[in-house]
């Protein structure tokens, strides 16, 4: 990104936003090292601007922050309509006959088809958005290559084609800006900034909303343009379209969903990281007792008076896990219990979830919470059941606690 555009600031924060997710002075500095590197060696042989040259334009008055808005709202339903498209024509493609080798050469012959009349869809369309940026476009064309590209992108990806949505994304998002700068030109004139300022002002509202980094992609106009007079404008057009687009689609940006589609979900912080590389056995307790399923009450009254454990599990006869009872527990179950003969067994809870030693302990958390308790079991197996130890909620935060603070310490 930093060579392509001449951005090395926005290429840092892009990395960090997107692809790593997290800002740590630990990833911070080789990011910026390789973001000036590629800068520094691009910048030589292709001078400055190795992408295009985005005209300088001014926003004339700061009443058109209503229409900012309204262009944010537009370009997060264009992201979101690409979005859709891609993974509309990826599970088309899956289920066409024939073998999978001959998807590309289809994908090819539907997009060879499009380019006979909008031959400015072929490639990473540079070119285009370039006269897009300078107004030499009119209405119409605009407008058409919206659609065309959306659809042209969505059957490439779609049918098999090595490609990205970036840059797929700056092409519709500067058609989309300057279509809606045109068209707010008929409907205020006078009143709007020229339709080029607005080119600008897509072309970031869409990237933004379908990349899910709003902060890069405002440096990525900051940068291009020098021009720090359309600063209000970007942010209200950015921070709109992303967050409606989030809100719509229910995902951070088009990489997240398209991971989660391959089964592939995203912890987003190096603390889950710890809590999934953890296992139980950090955060095991020994407080805890065992009595055969066929103890008297008293017997079970006098253990928990003597030793004062957190949870009591009562086995069957060959030592597998039938239930536990906590302290509490106990004597609100045996005050409502008549029979003089119940045992520990009678008034046990029964244990549905347990967990093994390996299990690591983020997912313990989410068995705890789904078992609705403060405490699991740790068992050897789940055909034997043999109690091997408990974990409590409180072990799990003073072991959630201890993560965040390696990662403070290591970030």
């Amino acid at each position: 990104m930093s060579a392509s555009f001449n951005v090395p600031i926005a290429g840092v924060f892009f990395a960090l936003e997107v692809v790593i997710g997290q800002y740590t002075l630990s990833v911070f500095a080789p990011i910026v090292i390789a973001s000036v590197v590629s800068a520094v060696v691009i910048r030589n042989y292709f001078g400055h601007y190795p992408a295009f040259v985005v005209p300088e334009y001014f926003i004339d008055s700061l009443f058109e922050v209503p229409v900012f808005m309204v262009l944010g709202l537009v370009c997060a339903l264009v992201a979101v309509a690409f979005m859709y498209s891609v993974f509309f024509a990826q599970d088309g493609a899956a289920k066409l006959p024939g073998p999978v080798w001959l998807r590309p050469a289809i994908g090819g012959l539907a997009i060879g088809a499009i380019a006979i009349a909008w031959p400015q869809v072929l490639g990473v369309g540079y070119q285009a958005t370039g006269y897009a940026l300078k107004e030499a476009l009119p209405l119409g064309l605009l407008f058409a290559l919206i659609f065309a590209k959306i659809v042209a992108t969505s059957i490439a990806l779609g049918s098999g084609f090595a490609g990205g949505i970036f840059s797929p994304s700056l092409f519709v998002g500067a058609m989309t800006g300057g279509a809606f700068g045109l068209t707010a030109e008929h409907i205020l004139p006078g009143f709007v900034s020229s339709h080029g300022a607005y080119t600008v002002l897509g072309m970031v509202g869409v990237a933004s909303a379908i990349l899910g980094a709003p902060i890069s992609t405002m440096l990525v106009i900051f940068e291009l343009t020098n021009n720090t007079q359309m600063t209000i404008a970007v942010m209200v057009t950015v921070t709109i379209s992303t967050v409606v687009a989030q809100m719509i689609v229910g995902r951070r940006s088009f990489f997240v969903w398209q991971l989660e589609r391959r089964g592939i979900t995203l912890s987003g912080n190096r603390e889950q990281e710890a809590m999934l590389a953890t296992t139980v056995d950090a955060a095991a307790s020994d407080d805890f007792a065992v009595l055969p399923k066929s103890a008297s009450l008293k017997a079970t009254r006098e253990l928990i008076t003597r030793d004062r454990p957190g949870v009591v599990f009562v086995t069957g006869t060959e030592g597998q896990l039938a239930g536990s009872l906590t302290p509490t527990g106990f004597l609100e179950r045996s005050i409502n219990l008549r029979s003089r003969h119940a045992t520990a067994g009678d008034i046990a809870r029964p244990c549905e979830i347990v967990i093994l030693p390996h299990t690591s302990l983020e997912l313990a958390r989410e068995q705890m919470s789904k078992a609705k308790t403060d405490y699991l079991p740790i068992v050897d197996d789940t055909r034997t059941r043999k109690v091997l130890g408990v974990v409590y909620r409180k072990d799990l935060i003073h072991a959630r606690h201890r993560a965040a603070a390696e990662t403070e310490t290591s970030g």
